[in-house]
Parts: structure tokens; sequence; C-alpha cells
């Protein structure tokens, strides 16, 4: 039924659909406590750039920066397919990105998904028939290996310089 239903969409609309993963692909995120000697200048350009944003997450603070030129991508993108979000955040992480993404909800709408209980990506919880899908993450190695084959892995955007000694990222 769901096959049947979701071609009858297809074919009236003539788009495919996008499944595109978040932090690695559409941005990048530090904790402030991890952000370098030389990054530490960011924090206060926050309110003067439009790609960059300082926020409070449980008992941390962070910054997120959008990977260049990506309103443009998601401006294009959204002309040639139907888009999803599919993060292993929480869902309060992921929606709060997508507010900063996607604040009138052009692009996703309600198509966002958020792994809760696994630590896996799944094409079976995209309502869509595999045929007319395509994924873009930079993480080939957070999805089920029999969905590999709609992945177009990029590469991961690293904006932020990683702390060199092992730390919790809870």
């Amino acid at each position: 039924m769901k096959r049947h239903v979701m071609m009858k969409t297809l074919q009236k609309k003539k788009k495919l659909h996008l499944v595109l993963g978040l932090r690695g692909t559409l941005y990048d995120y530090s904790r402030i406590s991890h952000v370098s000697d030389r990054e530490k200048h960011l924090i206060g350009q926050v309110d003067s750039r439009d790609d960059l944003w300082r926020i409070t997450a449980q008992s941390h603070e962070g910054l997120i920066k959008l990977r260049p030129f990506v309103a443009e991508f998601l401006r294009e993108a959204n002309k040639l397919f139907t888009l999803h979000a599919y993060s292993l955040s929480r869902p309060e992480h992921s929606d709060y990105m997508l507010k900063l993404l996607d604040p009138h909800q052009t692009y996703f709408g309600r198509r966002v998904i958020c792994g809760r209980d696994t630590w896996m990506k799944t094409l079976d919880l995209v309502l869509v028939d595999e045929r007319v899908l395509v994924v873009m993450d930079d993480q080939c190695s957070t999805w089920w290996t029999d969905h590999t084959n709609h992945l177009l892995q990029i590469t991961s955007y690293r904006y932020f310089q990683r702390p060199t000694t092992t730390q919790h990222n809870g």
C-alpha cells in the first residue's frame, strides 16, 4: 500500500526524494569548552554572521557553523527534490538545527527523522518508495549496509578543530 500511494504521489510531482544528513553534512558543531585558542574569536562574531550560532544544549554551550553555501544548496535542491532530514541526534537538537536551517519549513516541512532508539540510520523510517530516493550524508558507516546503494557520500564538513585528547562528547 505504501509503495502504491507514494508512486502515485511521485507521478504527480515528478520529484525524487533527497534525504540529507545534518551534522557533518550541512553544519559543524563544537562545544565552546572544546573551541581552540585560534577559534575563540568566533564567539564574538556570532551576532555579526548569519552562518554561525551560539547555542545552549543541556548543560553546555556550543557553536554551530553552517557549511558554506548551504542556504543556496537547499534552495536549489528543493527545486529538484522533496527534501528530508535525517539525524541520529536527539529530537530537540534536530528541531533546533532545522529552525536555523529552515525557519519557515520551506524545505523540510515535517519530513524529519531522528534516531531515537538506534545508532544506525535506516530507510525503513523514510516513508517513500526506495526507487525514488537518494541519500546524501557524510557518514556511510551510520547507515545499514543494505541501504548504502542509495547513498551519495560527501566530504564531511569540519570547521572546528577537534580536541587532541580523548574527551567525552555526550
